[in-house]
């Protein structure tokens, strides 16, 4: 997975309006939607751990973009934290 995650910051990803997470990272307008994204990619690891699932620890993506806010543990019957619709990992957006 850390290879696909290496790859990932530098796609374009829809839900980043076609910018790269690492030129979401950088932008002041662009930045609250990659962190919404990365809270979304905890969440789920979070919860396939839960699960008995195979959790995956995103933890370096966030120091690798220089995003150092930390992570707010969410409840897992409350909705995803991004007010852009449902965002899963590869970023598209499903409203």
């Amino acid at each position: 997975m850390d290879r696909h995650y290496r790859r990932w910051l530098d796609e374009p990803i829809p839900a980043l309006r076609g910018s790269t997470p690492r030129q979401a990272a950088a932008s002041r307008a662009l930045r609250p939607v990659l962190i919404d994204l990365l809270r979304e990619l905890e969440n789920r690891s979070e919860r396939a751990g839960q699960r008995g699932g195979a959790a995956y620890d995103p933890a370096w993506i966030r120091a690798e973009l220089g995003i150092d806010e930390p992570r707010v543990a969410q409840d897992s019957n409350s909705p995803p934290p991004s007010s852009a619709g449902h965002l899963p990992v590869d970023g598209t957006v499903i409203d």
